[in-house]
């Protein structure tokens, strides 16, 4: 029955059982007398009645509006997010237009050297201006900043050596952002959800509805479907690179290029070791990674012992291993689920096996094999474990959606930071680079029910 139609039948029953006391009490009153036992009977039967009515009435408006409350959050939850967040306008140059067009110096061109972070049909000119960005706001060349105000705005080219710390240039940001999430394996595969401000809930179904077999006529018992919520609190992730004050001014696209993949790739690696590794210390942020938490007693079912007992390294585990992992990964994870691991492991594990399976000849051997097994894509993250020892009661692999295990969410975009003091004995500068993020792994099973995403966990027993 609709909820508003059922609390109107409480209320017709409520307002019927109070005024049935009420007709009681005045025939009393009006006879002069003390009420029977058999009335009195009545009247509390009928008063405990109207108020259980009230009580009814209240908890289903009370479960509207949680439910109000829930359908907001799960609107925001399932609005689409793209896998690259645009970064905010703080961490580039506010407002700024597109800057004008310039010609790279020819004497430049031939020292460029083969660029490693900008790519495209622009790569070559974005990495110019980065490095020009870097050559006024880093080391304070006078020429440099002279060229970064003509061919941006006045109000970018303030923001040149401000007090507290370098704005970067959106051709910059925007290269930073890309490469971390080439090189980043965590944040290719988890949801990123996108933070306005330094926490953010994010609704999880917890259970469904619960079906009944019922004989005609007979009564539904009810069941709701049940929601928690998942909170993200933003952490600061910071790296520190130092660069040298003996620096050619002839160098001005290399010094771009370097700078962004340096920075690119410290946040990438940074964000996979917690992503993976974190132990809920300081060190990771206070983030616990999915190999920790799988081993932490409360999601046994998603830690999967090998077939053979005795298998903890990588040159130990056979095909039985991976498929008792496969079997206990639930069927809703199929769809979109990955294999995750080291090169040491893939090496060790997958490519030896697809060698060892029959069929194989001299071409191909020769061949380079697909990155997959099974029909299920393999991907390298050199935070899984890398080590040819024993990896006994440690998780060695994972197979499943990483994105439906994991979220991390995202505050802003990247901040450069320079100082010229703090390192001057060595004659070089610091350059600090922020980010604000943080990592939950909220759905890794319980002791029964594995989650979407379970690990082959190493046994010496």
């Amino acid at each position: 029955m609709d909820p508003e139609a059922q609390m109107k039948e409480w209320e017709a029953e409520r307002a019927h059982a109070f005024m049935t006391v009420k007709e009681i009490l005045t025939v009393a009153d009006a006879e002069k007398r003390q009420l029977t036992s058999d009335e009195q009977k009545r009247c509390d039967d009928l008063t405990a009645t109207g108020k259980g009515l009230e009580r009814k009435i209240a908890d289903c408006l009370a479960a509207q509006e949680k439910r109000r409350a829930l359908d907001a959050e799960m609107a925001a939850f399932n609005a689409p997010i793209a896998r690259r967040t645009d970064p905010p306008a703080i961490s580039t140059v506010e407002n700024a237009p597109a800057c004008r067009a310039f010609e790279i110096p020819s004497h430049l061109r031939h020292r460029t050297g083969a660029l490693k972070a900008f790519k495209g049909p622009d790569a070559e000119r974005n990495a110019f201006i980065a490095g020009q960005w870097a050559l006024s706001a880093i080391y304070g060349k006078q020429d440099a900043t002279r060229w970064m105000r003509d061919n941006y705005s006045r109000a970018a080219s303030e923001n040149i050596n401000t007090a507290g710390g370098a704005l970067v240039p959106e051709e910059m940001a925007q290269t930073i952002i890309d490469l971390r999430e080439e090189y980043g394996i965590f944040r290719q595969n988890c949801k990123v959800e996108t933070m306005t401000s330094d926490t953010k809930l994010i609704a999880r179904r917890v259970s469904g509805l619960t079906g009944y077999w019922t004989g005609e006529g007979a009564e539904t018992t009810a069941s709701q479907k049940a929601w928690n919520q998942v909170r993200l609190t933003v952490k600061k992730l910071s790296g520190l690179s130092l660069f040298s004050n003996e620096l050619a001014e002839d160098a001005v696209i290399n010094i771009g290029d370097d700078l962004a993949k340096e920075l690119a790739y410290m946040f990438a690696v940074s964000e996979d070791e917690a992503g993976f590794n974190g132990d809920g210390t300081s060190a990771y942020g206070g983030i616990v990674g999915i190999l920790n938490a799988l081993i932490d007693g409360t999601h046994t079912a998603g830690m999967v012992e090998p077939a053979t007992s005795t298998h903890d390294l990588f040159t130990e585990i056979d095909a039985a291993d991976l498929t008792k992992v496969m079997a206990a990964l639930p069927q809703y994870a199929w769809r979109n689920a990955k294999w995750y691991i080291s090169q040491t492991g893939y090496a060790s594990v997958f490519q030896r096996l697809m060698a060892a399976g029959g069929g194989n000849n001299l071409l191909t051997l020769a061949g380079k094999p697909q990155q997959s097994y099974l029909g299920y894509p393999v991907v390298i993250s050199q935070s899984m474990p890398v080590v040819s020892t024993s990896l006994d009661n440690k998780i060695m692999l994972l197979f499943g959606d990483l994105s439906l295990a994991a979220t991390l969410g995202d505050r802003r975009g990247i901040r450069l930071f320079a100082s010229e003091h703090r390192y001057m004995e060595y004659d070089q500068i610091g350059v600090i680079g922020t980010e604000r993020v943080d990592i939950v792994s909220h759905d890794l099973g319980n002791t029964s029910v594995a989650g979407p995403i379970v690990g082959l966990n190493g046994s010496i027993s």
